[in-house]
């Protein structure tokens, strides 16, 4: 992130203005073109009807964005189909109504956009309920083929809260109160010039080639998967500079190159942007550290500024992952996700803990998903400072990535409880002070039951708690870990240490799952 100075934030909207009249721009040197061979132009721009190669050069430019703007509305329209909720049953949503409303009062006026509980009608909290727990639109559960026994139980937790709340909800619905319900409301997007795109290809382009130079092989899905990413183009998508992999998912994959040096291997999934580029350097140290361990990078594409025809679920990735270190002889490996990547090692720690030797999650994003922190900050906050406008316009509102997060972000399943981390005792949670996204102190508070830890003369303090090493990075924005020496080193650290075997935790609290239990709601 930029920060939130005001140099910043005229470099960011400055930034946005520029993309944002690309398209009008394209219109205007058109409109000029066309009647500059009917009528006389003004000097100033006579240029653009002159023959030149560079008045050729903007024509076709602005030829292709206006296309390509139009194709860009059709294609949004095409978003807004309904979400498609995973499988869930009665066992797994009580479960999760008992762990998250422990303050039923705070825990719905946050998600109500801090309405008071007495402002809510019965209708507004089971239009609600309905989303929250059975991740369905009202119109899906009127029409569900298991409606009658779900309205029952529906019930139950409505009543539950009520109990709780010391009130009833009054008959009706109440219009001036709205709710985030994340795979129910509307796709918002903003309109991407094909400039942008142009660059991010010229990054991923750069990419290429540094993870060629790091002895790298690339594995992309075959195009009849429809998991491949079709626009901005990629040179992996030639034949010859990529190999199948006959999955749902794009990685990068580097062998050991030491065979006297043994090592777990390293999986390492990015988060939202414009896909590995950022990582590349993080990476890079990654694989020097650790010249016994084979190295996997995951692309995920869907949040990449790519545009891609399917998103891998949770159980498809998981199965992938799975797959990928079948492939070159593993069952397991040290699990590094930043951001939503931290949602990806979730899915992994909770249906295949078996695949985790060791979990490294930075800026992470799975924990407190049950309050609308991350959604809030991601989707539906307005911008005011630098760092937002920049995390609003060129990652929450692209349509590839709003696409994702608004009918494939299911909390639910992306939530990782405390008690679930299969080895704490071999877990890192890196959190950054002015995150953007994260709600760290929130975070840290949660997993370790006591504040962010006092400032001292170092750039992060780690400390250990129910087992886990947590690391506070001070001053730091969400992914500033990943540019920024002194972060990176902490984090390369901590996974060479996993992978080497001389992890070790700083003295702290021993671990007691029924503990951690209580603590979390249990």
């Amino acid at each position: 992130m930029i920060g939130t100075s005001l140099p910043a934030y005229v470099a960011v909207r400055s930034l946005i203005f520029f993309f944002e009249a690309q398209t009008y721009i394209s219109l205007f040197v058109i409109t000029t073109g066309i009647l500059g061979h009917i009528f006389q132009l003004p000097p100033s721009l006579k240029w653009l009807v002159s023959g030149s190669i560079l008045s050729h050069i903007i024509f076709l430019y602005s030829v292709a964005e206006l296309t390509f703007w139009f194709v860009s509305q059709k294609r949004v329209k095409r978003l807004q189909h309904p979400a498609k909720p995973p499988a869930s049953s009665e066992e797994i949503r009580a479960e999760t109504f008992m762990r998250t409303l422990r303050d039923p009062e705070d825990f719905i006026r946050k998600w109500f956009f801090n309405a008071s509980p007495h402002d809510l009608k019965l209708d507004n909290i089971r239009e609600w309920f309905i989303w929250a727990l059975f991740e369905l639109s009202t119109e899906q559960f009127e029409n569900h083929p298991n409606k009658e026994r779900m309205d029952v139980e529906l019930s139950a937790y409505i009543s539950a809260t009520e109990a709780k709340l010391g009130f009833k909800f009054p008959p009706g619905y109440n219009l001036n109160a709205k709710s985030m319900r994340l795979t129910v409301d509307p796709v918002v997007v903003k309109y991407r010039p094909l400039a942008l795109y142009m660059g991010v290809a010229l990054l991923d382009l750069h990419s290429q080639y540094l993870f060629l130079q790091m002895k790298f092989t690339h594995y992309v899905p075959e195009k009849e998967l429809g998991y491949r990413a079709t626009f901005p183009w990629t040179l992996s998508n030639r034949s010859g500079y990529s190999e199948p992999s006959g999955l749902p998912l794009s990685y990068w994959y580097r062998a050991p190159v030491d065979p006297t040096v043994k090592g777990e291997p390293i999986v390492l999934i990015h988060g939202i942007g414009t896909g590995i580029h950022t990582y590349a350097y993080m990476a890079k140290d990654i694989a020097k550290s650790n010249p016994g361990s084979a190295i996997f990078v995951i692309e995920l594409m869907h949040v990449s500024m790519r545009f891609v025809e399917k998103v891998p679920g949770r159980e498809e990735t998981v199965k992938a992952l799975e797959s990928i270190l079948h492939r070159f002889g593993y069952s397991k490996a040290v699990i590094a996700g930043h951001s939503l990547g931290s949602v990806v090692a979730t899915w992994v720690v909770r249906s295949k803990p078996e695949m985790v030797s060791g979990l490294v999650l930075l800026d992470p994003v799975c924990f407190l998903l049950h309050l609308p922190y991350v959604a809030y900050n991601f989707v539906y906050r307005q911008p005011k400072e630098a760092n937002e406008w920049m995390l609003w316009w060129f990652a929450s509102r692209e349509a590839g990535i709003a696409w994702s997060l608004s009918r494939f972000f299911f909390w639910s399943e992306n939530i990782l409880w405390p008690d679930q981390i299969p080895c704490p005792e071999r877990s890192a949670i890196i959190l950054a002070e002015k995150d953007a996204i994260v709600p760290a102190s929130h975070v840290w508070n949660y997993l370790s039951s006591d504040g962010p830890p006092q400032h001292e003369s170092s750039q992060h303090t780690t400390i250990s708690r129910y087992g886990n090493k947590m690391t506070w990075l001070w001053g730091y924005d969400h992914a500033t870990v990943l540019l920024t020496k002194s972060g990176k080193s902490a984090v390369v650290d901590h996974i060479t240490q996993l992978a080497d075997g001389t992890w070790s935790n700083p003295q702290g609290e021993s671990i007691d799952r029924s503990t951690m239990r209580r603590s979390f709601g249990r």
